[in-house]
């Protein structure tokens, strides 16, 4: 009786096989190919795009084992490979594989035998290979023998499809890389007007000041001034009081007004600007931007009147004693509003206009200069609490606010009855909630303190009336950094002047590297100011960055503690500044990539690599990461989409290249089809990381600190090469 095989015992010796030699399961290669999605033989449609398979005679081979194949027959436990005859044993057999299986496979052996002889032929998809219009691939195996039936099928010796390291500089490349939402910021001051105007743009190339460090920044600091729109602000000059000279004449005020048409024109200009260019944009908006409502002149230290339209002891209350009733507008629809939670109404609209380049909204409003002090709103914890809710409602939900400490805990305790200070410290927030979007801008960073109070000049200690006892005693340095560590958000800022000649000029440690170095990595540091103050910065520049100096160890006077930073020697002799300028936010920097050699057009690619974060900081605002096949021997671009999220390549305190422990996964397999269709050739694979609302090519995309490894023109970083067949 003549023996008939085909596809069912080709497959249940698939299983033997792969569990003897490959530990893989019957469950993982029915994986390739969902059920009940069986393979149909199309007849001369699929054989007209077979591939002729030569056959090898194996000589090493004594006898077979296991089920036998049946032709033309379906299992459904073991989908993806079907073999049929021509017509009998003796003729030309056919093998039908979906293209899933070479997602796993390189190849496989399929084995005849003939007589006492055995016959081996290599399945693997040729250079060129056609698949047939159900995704599968076919291969002809030729009969070997004439007038000898083959009396056996089988298949072996699967070889798992492995990934390939790829040919690039894993090393830091000890540069200025200009990237979003990180870095040095240009800072450019706006006066809105009622009746329009034309904004300026600061130039993003500039030297740090006090050094001699160049930067190409990423952030412009936009602080817009309202002053136009408050009966309580000065817009020229200080009030007359006892501090004024003889003759000196008072000030012109602004109109309690809402924003003119004409204004929120004025702002989206200049935010126009900002994404016309590489950089994004931290926007604050206050009413007294010249500081005129605050005295700090011989013994004057203090107040004059509050700025905010609306606000109970503004102008009326300075020159009258009478405070102000009420601060509610009198819009239809939005008397339930004051006049600053008003402004924030109008400003909604274009915050989620230009949300793509955006990087946070500062919400210092309340206050000379904006800085949240010396207001009555900044007074109470009520205060905080509606206005920073309504920087929650206003500010679109994907970008962070930035306060201070005392201000978020005072809000928190409000809104949720809870009881944080700086004795209670309020817990890292989950990602996503209200709380977690708070980040916290420091007007005197790294500023350190005098008479024991190591507050950076009020900064850090900001608020500490509003929560726990009230009492300054509360405040605890470790605390608020602490504090800022937990909220995995922006923080930055400002340095602020150092007079050589003030009493504990030399002992102040706090600005002075590695002091200053070892606060940045433990708080995050992501941002601060190119132009203010050049007294810290030249301290910075002054600094040598060597294995020495780095890891000398510091004393810090608010508890005392001994501490040592780390040295990184990527950036061994380099100056103090340039390692400060480099390493402010995110830093990524590829320490591994393996790709797939190949691919099938309908296929999956498969990658798996390992990132570092070397930065101070976190990537805090989400990304879409998204991979780009980009083929080599001409323009064409294909793109799919991930779903990574860049913001889980967190930093570790030490940034070195050794420790691997830092080392984040960067794994991803994508269907061909999430590109689109693919031409077979040979493709470079390109890592794109940018904002899930921009608008332009390659602009604010993330450039890796790798060498030799960005791309301009696609805004993306080389990460490996492979093929498509």
């Amino acid at each position: 009786m003549k023996k008939v095989f085909g596809r069912l015992a080709i497959l249940l010796i698939v299983c033997l096989v792969l569990a003897s030699t490959l530990d893989v399961t019957g469950a993982e290669f029915s994986s390739v190919k969902a059920q009940g999605n069986d393979i149909v033989w199309n007849g001369a449609d699929d054989r007209e795009v077979a591939s002729v398979v030569d056959a090898v005679q194996n000589d090493t081979r004594k006898n077979t084992s296991g089920p036998k194949i049946t032709s033309n027959a379906h299992n459904a436990e073991f989908p993806g490979i079907y073999f049929i005859w021509d017509s009998k044993q003796s003729d030309n057999g056919h093998l039908k594989v979906h293209a899933s299986v070479f997602d796993k496979f390189d190849s496989f052996i399929l084995t005849t035998k003939t007589s006492n002889s055995y016959w081996d032929f290599e399945i693997a998809i040729q250079p060129g290979q056609e698949m047939t219009e159900d995704d599968c691939f076919v291969f002809f195996i030729p009969k070997v023998k004439e007038g000898k039936n083959i009396n056996m099928v089988f298949i072996s010796e699967f070889k798992q499809k492995s990934l390939v390291l790829q040919e690039l500089n894993y090393t830091e490349n000890p540069v200025d890389i200009p990237n979003p939402d990180r870095g040095f910021y240009r800072p450019q001051e706006y006066v809105i007007p009622v009746n329009g105007g034309t904004p300026s743009f600061p130039s993003l190339k500039a030297t740090i000041t006090g050094t001699t460090v160049n930067v190409d920044a990423r952030i412009v600091y936009m602080e817009f001034d309202l002053r136009n729109f408050s009966s309580n602000a000065p817009l020229n000059r200080r009030p007359i009081g006892p501090w004024s000279k003889a003759g000196a004449l008072p000030p012109d005020y602004g109109t309690t007004q809402p924003l003119t048409p004409a204004a929120l024109d004025y702002v989206r200009a200049a935010l126009q600007k900002v994404r016309d260019s590489e950089a994004v944009a931290i926007v604050k908006f206050n009413y007294d931007g010249q500081g005129y409502t605050y005295i700090d002149s011989g013994i004057y230290d203090q107040v004059i009147h509050d700025c905010e339209p609306g606000a109970p002891q503004g102008r009326v209350w300075y020159e009258t004693g009478i405070r102000e009733e009420s601060d509610l507008v009198d819009i239809p629809g939005h008397e339930d509003k004051n006049w600053v939670q008003y402004h924030l109404w109008q400003l909604g609209n274009v915050f989620s206009e230009f949300e793509d380049c955006i990087m946070a909204v500062k919400g210092g409003i309340f206050g000379p200069w904006g800085e949240m002090h010396s207001s009555s709103y900044a007074s109470t914890r009520e205060g905080y609490h509606w206005l920073l809710n309504a920087l929650l409602n206003y500010v679109p939900d994907s970008r962070s606010i930035l306060v201070h400490a005392g201000g978020v805990m005072a809000w928190h305790n409000v809104e949720y009855g809870t009881d944080y200070s700086f004795t209670n410290l309020m817990p890292a927030p989950a990602r996503g909630t209200p709380a977690q979007r708070f980040g916290m801008f420091n007007d005197s960073y790294a500023h350190g303190g005098e008479d024991g109070e190591y507050d950076d000049w009020g900064s850090l200690s900001e608020g500490y009336s509003l929560i726990g006892t009230g009492d300054y005693d509360d405040y605890d340095r470790n605390a608020v950094l602490t504090w800022i560590r937990n909220q995995n958000n922006f923080y930055g800022g400002e340095t602020n002047e150092l007079d050589e000649d003030d009493e504990g000029y030399e002992d102040n440690i706090y600005p002075r590297l590695p002091s200053a170095l070892y606060e940045a990595a433990y708080t995050q540091t992501t941002h601060l100011n190119t132009s203010w103050s050049k007294d810290t910065y030249k301290l910075w520049d002054n600094f040598v960055y060597n294995e020495a100096n780095v890891t000398s160890p510091f004393t810090s006077p608010h508890d005392g503690v001994t501490r040592t930073a780390i040295f990184d020697p990527v950036y061994d002799g380099r100056k103090g500044m340039e390692y400060m300028r480099d390493r402010l936010g995110y830093r990524l920097v590829l320490r591994e990539a393996n790709a797939s050699k190949w691919v099938v057009r309908n296929g999956t690619l498969r990658f798996e690599g390992k990132i570092q974060n070397v930065g101070f900081g976190n990537i805090v605002n989400k990304k879409n990461v998204s991979v780009i096949l980009k083929a080599k021997d001409g323009s064409g671009t294909y793109t799919a989409l991930t779903n990574l999220d860049a913001r889980d390549w967190w930093p570790d305190l030490d940034s070195r290249a050794s420790n691997t422990a830092a080392y984040r996964d960067l794994n991803f397999s994508i269907k061909m089809s999430e590109f689109g269709s693919v031409p077979a050739g040979d493709y470079d694979i390109y890592l794109k990381i940018n904002d899930p609302k921009e608008t332009s090519t390659n602009r604010r995309s993330i450039q890796f600190a790798n060498h030799d490894i960005w791309n301009t023109s696609l805004g993306a970083n080389l990460i490996g090469s492979t093929t498509v067949k």
